[in-house]
């Protein structure tokens, strides 16, 4: 199991391309153009096109949108492609995407080289990149202290105090939903599209093309209980789809995340508590970009959410590390990356826990998900 977890970026890379080619599959690489990438920083899209006729669905596996998440993403890839050598892969298209935002897989950053939260930044026509919800400005102090990390400081009681006066939901939708008014800040969109979003958009549709059907899964970690996981939805299901996904999944491992919609008001059947759902909505997400840039007629988008800590303590964690890499002492960035500093380790901790059993278990979830997603997308194009 551990064979699959990787220690650094590159590793991944070298791996990942080299499962790739013992399948013969075609592999297309896509190099960072940036002056923050001090290496060269690739991401990776493998294709394999079936013999019959089954190139109209496709599986897409997408990692490493929110770069440190990329550690648990390789894994999952890799022995996504040793099932594949063992026992063939499925009757239809498959494009895995390794490594989306490699600067931040690199650096151990969630965000990219202008840090940018990826996931907040596909804005659809008609969004802009302004604003920033009216709670975060009174939260930016806390959020994002213009000072180097202190050892000491009282995080979790000033966190409690906040939660108490505001309201835990609340200060949770202001933090992560999004906002563009503070380029140094977390969850920050950006001020225009990445080079990212102009790529894919050029690419999805020809790797697409000739497609009906997509089934899009989207991995990331930090979100919700520990072990556990979430399939969200963020693309709306029609009557067939949703019952397939009942029979395929337990309850409580789905959400279905239709935009403009207030938390717990779903009426489509998928959460039945509060607690399944994330309490606020994201401007700029991936998924329904990606369904829109498509061109395909079906095409069903959902994140994989693998859950690790207490929200609480990653936000902690991406805090501190938000503090080093803008306003940490000199002397502690030039740290040798061989012994990386503490706030970046905090921060691969929150997104990809040490702990064997979180990686074995939660690796076979992430493989069973995939499973059961192929067997729904290959029933769905026989039906």
């Amino acid at each position: 199991m551990q064979a699959f977890y990787c220690t650094h970026y590159e590793q991944a890379h070298q791996k990942f391309c080299e499962a790739v080619s013992e399948l013969g599959w075609s592999l297309e690489l896509r190099s960072l153009s940036s002056p923050a990438a001090d290496r060269q920083l690739v991401t990776a899209v493998a294709q394999h096109t079936p013999v019959s006729q089954a190139g109209d669905r496709a599986l897409v596996i997408t990692t490493g949108l929110h770069g440190v998440e990329g550690f648990f993403g390789t894994a999952v890839l890799l022995k996504l492609l040793e099932q594949y050598r063992q026992l063939g892969p499925p009757d239809c298209t498959v494009l895995l995407m390794h490594a989306l935002n490699p600067y931040g897989y690199a650096q151990c950053r969630r965000c990219d080289e202008h840090n940018r939260d990826l996931n907040r930044n596909f804005l659809l026509p008609g969004q802009s990149y302004e604003g920033a919800p009216e709670l975060y400005h009174k939260l930016d102090s806390f959020l994002n202290p213009r000072n180097g990390t202190q050892s000491g400081e009282p995080f979790y009681a000033k966190a409690l105090m906040i939660a108490m006066r505001y309201g835990y939901a609340a200060v949770q939708s202001a933090i992560a939903s999004g906002q563009y008014e503070y380029p140094k800040g977390l969850f920050y969109g950006g001020d225009q599209a990445s080079d990212l979003s102009a790529w894919l958009s050029e690419r999805l549709p020809h790797w697409l093309q000739g497609t009906e059907q997509v089934m899009h899964l989207d991995i990331h970690t930090g979100l919700g209980r520990w072990m556990s996981y979430k399939l969200m939805f963020e693309t709306r299901l029609n009557r067939s789809q949703r019952q397939r996904v009942q029979e395929l999944f337990r309850d409580d491992e789905l959400v279905e995340l239709l935009p403009m919609q207030a938390p717990n008001t779903n009426r489509q059947g998928l959460a039945k508590d509060a607690s399944a759902h994330p309490p606020y909505r994201v401007q700029g997400s991936f998924g329904r970009w990606c369904a829109q840039v498509a061109g395909v007629p079906e095409y069903l988008f959902a994140v994989a959410e693998f859950g690790t800590y207490p929200a609480v303590k990653v936000l902690r964690a991406l805090r501190r590390e938000n503090q080093l890499h803008h306003w940490g002492h000199s002397q502690a960035l030039e740290t040798k990356k061989a012994s990386m500093q503490p706030e970046k380790e905090e921060l691969l901790e929150a997104f990809c826990p040490r702990s064997e059993k979180w990686r074995r278990v939660c690796l076979d979830r992430a493989v069973g998900v995939v499973e059961r997603a192929t067997r729904m997308l290959l029933e769905e194009g026989a039906a």
